[in-house]
C-alpha cells in the first residue's frame, strides 16, 4: 500500500511540468522510502505521505510567467515545453538569472547544443554563446571575453570531475544525436540569439546582467542542471568559482534601464 501511494505521488509529478532535476530528486527520495523497513506506526506513514502530497501540490500550483515572446525552435522534432522558472518564478531575469537562462535554451531547443558541446569538450562554443547572449552590447566586448574565459575554465574543470561527460548521457531526450546537429557556427549563432532574445524580452539589459551579482551562480545553475547534475556533485561550486576567478568587473551605470 505504501509503495502504491508513493508511486502515485511520483506519477502526479511526471504528469506536470516539473523540471527533470525535481523529478530526479523525487525519484531518489521515493527509492529510499521504498527500501526502508516498513513501520508499524501507520499514523506516522500517513502523516508523511500526506505531507508529501501537500508539498507536491503546492509546488505544482505555482503559476509560471508566460513568455513575452514566441520562441523559435532550432531543432526539427524537438517537442514544445512550457517554461519552468522554478519555485520562485517571479524573481525576474536578474535575480532568477539561472532559471531564465535555462528557459531560454529549453524553449528554443538550443540546450542540446550546449549539452553536446560539453560532452565533446567544445567548451569554447558553449562559453561564447552564453557570454555573447547575455553581454551582447558592443561596449561590453572586454567583459564578454572575460566571461568566456571563466565559463571555459569552469566547464573544463567540471568535465575533469567526470560529471556526466559521456555523449550518450547528453543525447538523452534529444531529438537527434550530437553528430547530427547543425554545423558549429550555426549552433553558436542560434544558442546566442536564443539567450539574447529571452533576456531582451524580459527587459534585462546587457549592463544590468553584467552588474548582476547573480551572474556567476546563475550560469553555474543553468549549466549544471542542463548537463543532468542532480546537486550531488561539486558542479555548481566548480563552475561558479571558475567564472569568478576570471570575471569580477566593477559596476557600470545603466542610465534609463528598467528593472528585470
Amino acid at each position: 500500500a505504501r509503495s502504491t501511494r508513493l508511486i502515485s505521488i511520483l506519477r502526479m509529478a511526471q504528469g506536470s511540468f516539473v523540471s527533470p532535476l525535481v523529478l530526479a530528486i523525487l525519484s531518489l527520495a521515493f527509492e529510499g522510502a521504498l527500501a526502508s523497513p516498513p513501520s508499524h506506526d501507520t499514523s506516522m506513514i500517513s502523516s508523511a505521505e500526506g505531507h508529501a502530497f501537500d508539498q507536491l501540490g503546492s509546488f505544482l500550483q505555482i503559476k509560471q510567467p508566460r513568455l513575452p515572446y514566441v520562441p523559435v525552435k532550432h531543432l526539427k522534432g524537438c517537442r514544445s515545453v512550457s517554461p519552468d522558472f522554478g519555485p520562485h518564478p517571479n524573481e525576474g531575469a536578474l535575480k532568477g538569472l539561472g532559471q531564465h537562462l535555462q528557459v531560454a535554451m529549453e524553449v528554443s531547443c538550443t540546450n542540446f547544443f550546449m549539452r553536446c558541446a560539453y560532452a565533446k569538450k567544445d567548451f569554447g562554443l558553449l562559453a561564447a554563446a552564453i557570454a555573447g547572449g547575455l553581454l551582447h552590447a558592443t561596449s561590453l566586448m572586454h567583459d564578454q571575453g572575460l566571461l568566456v574565459q571563466g565559463i571555459i575554465a569552469g566547464a573544463s574543470k567540471v568535465h575533469q570531475e567526470g560529471i556526466n561527460t559521456r555523449v550518450e548521457q547528453q543525447e538523452e531526450d534529444a531529438p537527434v544525436k550530437c553528430s547530427a546537429l547543425p554545423e558549429r557556427s550555426i549552433q553558436l549563432k542560434e544558442l546566442r540569439e536564443s539567450i539574447r532574445t529571452h533576456f531582451q524580452a524580459f527587459q534585462a539589459t546587457p549592463i544590468q546582467v553584467r552588474n548582476s551579482k547573480s551572474l556567476p551562480d546563475g550560469i553555474a545553475l543553468a549549466f549544471c542542471d542542463q548537463i543532468g547534475d542532480t546537486g550531488n556533485s561539486p558542479c555548481n561550486d566548480v563552475m561558479s568559482k571558475a567564472i569568478r576567478s576570471h570575471y569580477d568587473p566593477p559596476m557600470l551605470a545603466d542610465v534609463g534601464s528598467t528593472d528585470a
